[in-house]
């Protein structure tokens, strides 16, 4: 691994000014490193993830987490710069002595649907919960809404049914009139999904990895004008603003979820209207890549290692 990536740059007419490796660990780092330190060509690592193990036991069973803990503790620190994903991990480099570039997950895809708040509170979930992303205290905090009269309807896409069902108690193939459950979408119908609904909801768990990386569907939801209900992970105290670009749980569980979602019933049309602006005008602010050029550029026309 890594091998044939030295012998292409070894074979160009010209060095680069710099090689950024993204999701390479360990096996590309050891080549990189003397490849560029011997021709004087900047590393940098673009850091978008710590990942660790469902339990610490991982770390005695996965060659794949040793190699991702000796990349981040011991090999990183040898490059000449990173591009952090977010605070954690800048902090982390920084602290090592090594230059960062904060860039959060960028889009130039950025357009808001028009949607007028209706009757009915739509909400959606777009992605792969995996284990930081808690969707089933989402899902139950909409059943027990639902349960009590309220009119919500819930849009998850990626999961499959029986897996969503499952997170709910529910047997496979149950239908429920709140929940639509499409599984996988391609990009553009996730886009569409997500512009067309009054909030995206995310609830994740605080462990390293959450705080370490950024979840591309914030961004994406901001994208589309789609006001986030979420719990404050990462660096999203960062953009989430409770009652301006969306709602701020005080956790990731079903009580705190359900809360915010009685305050998100109760908004009028003209407060969507001021959170779906607020949200674009975040999302050029903040994760159009014209807003991280400086940085980069700064990062990569750095002097070259001696």
């Amino acid at each position: 691994m890594g091998g044939r990536t030295v012998e292409w740059l070894s074979s160009q007419r010209s060095l680069p000014k710099a090689v950024i490796l993204y999701s390479g660990y360990t096996p590309y780092l050891q080549r990189l490193l003397p490849w560029c330190r011997r021709n004087r060509v900047r590393l940098l690592f673009d850091a978008v993830e710590w990942y660790e193990p469902e339990s610490p036991l991982g770390y005695l069973s996965s060659p794949y987490q040793w190699n991702i803990e000796w990349a981040m503790r011991r090999l990183v620190p040898r490059t000449d710069g990173v591009i952090a994903i977010s605070c954690y991990l800048a902090d982390h480099y920084r602290k090592l002595g090594l230059p960062v570039a904060l860039v959060p997950p960028t889009t130039s895809s950025i357009a808001a649907g028009e949607v007028r708040r209706g009757w009915q509170l739509r909400l959606c979930y777009a992605g792969n919960p995996g284990y930081k992303d808690d969707l089933g205290a989402v899902l139950k905090a909409v059943s027990g809404l639902v349960a009590q009269g309220a009119s919500i309807h819930l849009t998850v896409a990626g999961p499959s049914p029986s897996e969503v069902l499952a997170m709910l108690g529910e047997s496979s193939g149950r239908e429920l009139p709140w929940l639509l459950m499409p599984g996988m979408l391609d990009h553009a119908s996730v886009q569409k999904l997500v512009s067309s609904v009054d909030f995206s909801v995310l609830a994740r768990q605080h462990c390293r990895m959450s705080q370490a990386g950024f979840p591309t569907k914030f961004v994406e939801s901001f994208a589309s004008g789609t006001p986030v209900i979420a719990n404050l992970t990462s660096d999203l105290h960062l953009h989430l603003r409770d009652g301006e670009t969306g709602l701020v749980c005080a956790g990731p569980d079903e009580s705190s979820i359900a809360l915010e979602l009685v305050r998100a019933m109760a908004l009028d049309e003209a407060a969507m209207r001021r959170m779906r602006e607020a949200c674009i005008a975040e999302a050029w602010r903040a994760f159009h890549p014209t807003a991280h050029v400086e940085s980069l550029r700064n990062l990569i026309d750095a002097r070259s290692p001696a």
